[in-house]
């Protein structure tokens, strides 16, 4: 598994930072794109890349972006199936009225409460994570779901986070 946004930009002899410049996104944004945490490549970034390694050529340059795109998608499904070994025997889904069911889920699946390192292991982005688990949306997201399912965990344990991710929405809307 190589990112290939990492893998052209350390070919080129780029920094994320100069890469950064020369796409228009923030550094923190290269670095996420590398750690595949976005679903698709930013188009900045890739024309970025594509010019810089064929600046006079159009033909090879609609190949090169199709294949960075194509391997980004590749590498993201790679990175979250290589993290089903966490998931082979999923913790009981307990409910704390002080914390989001899928706080307590994925804590005891990594043994730490990093959300980080559990949206790096998945290639997933944060503040996705960041806002189902501070009960601002009622089902776990898309994006979500389909990581931990390319991970191997189940649909039945999906489904019951969700049921108790609602519950906890409900909670939290009729607290206020």
């Amino acid at each position: 598994m190589s990112n290939p946004i990492k893998e052209l930009r350390t070919q080129l002899a780029l920094t994320q930072t100069e890469l950064a410049d020369l796409s228009g996104i923030s550094q923190q944004g290269v670095l996420r794109y590398e750690q595949s945490l976005y679903e698709e490549p930013s188009e900045k970034l890739v024309d970025a890349l594509v010019e810089l390694e064929y600046p006079r050529s159009p033909a090879s340059q609609d190949t090169l972006r199709k294949w960075i795109i194509d391997r980004y998608k590749t590498d993201r499904v790679q990175i979250q199936q290589s993290a089903a070994r966490l998931f082979q025997n999923p913790p009981l889904i307990l409910i704390n009225s002080h914390e989001h069911p899928f706080i307590t889920w994925r804590s005891k699946c990594l043994g730490t409460s990093s959300r980080m390192k559990f949206c790096i292991l998945l290639a997933v982005h944060p503040g996705t994570v960041a806002e189902y688990e501070k009960g601002r949306r009622r089902y776990m997201p898309r994006q979500l779901r389909e990581a931990l399912l390319n991970a191997a965990v189940g649909k039945g344990t999906l489904d019951r986070l969700d049921h108790a991710g609602a519950l906890y929405y409900d909670d939290m809307r009729h607290k206020k």
